[in-house]
């Protein structure tokens, strides 16, 4: 499938929304010189899933909890909506400090040669 639109999903309500407004304008700005319809939206008062058509493709460019949960690529991948980033299931993971640590245990005691630091 071509991407023929390219969503940047930027904002959002966490602590960290001011780094990703300005990361999310440089993405879009990115986007656009390299020649794609681009579109920048604050997430999550301008984010409408209604909008999203087959062709379309969403840079998440959200900074804590809305872009780094699951929450947003567990509904866009439900929703067929190709986007940037690992699976919803990578983000849940690594979002909780407990689940993340586990699993980092977990790698290193199969493979001697991985070490966390």
């Amino acid at each position: 499938m071509a991407i023929e639109k390219i969503t940047v999903l930027y904002g959002g309500e966490s602590s960290e929304r001011s780094i990703s407004l300005e990361s999310g304008k440089y993405v879009f700005q990115s986007v656009k010189h390299l020649g794609y319809e681009a579109e920048l939206v604050d997430y999550p008062s301008e984010f409408s899933p209604e909008k999203f058509l087959q062709g379309d493709f969403v840079f998440i460019a959200l900074h804590g909890q809305d872009g780094e949960s699951g929450e947003l690529q567990s509904f866009l991948q439900q929703n067929n909506i190709p986007y940037t980033g690992r699976g919803y299931e990578a983000c849940k993971n690594t979002c909780n400090y407990t689940s993340c640590s586990s699993l980092a245990v977990t790698a290193s005691n199969r493979n001697t040669s991985v070490r966390f630091h």
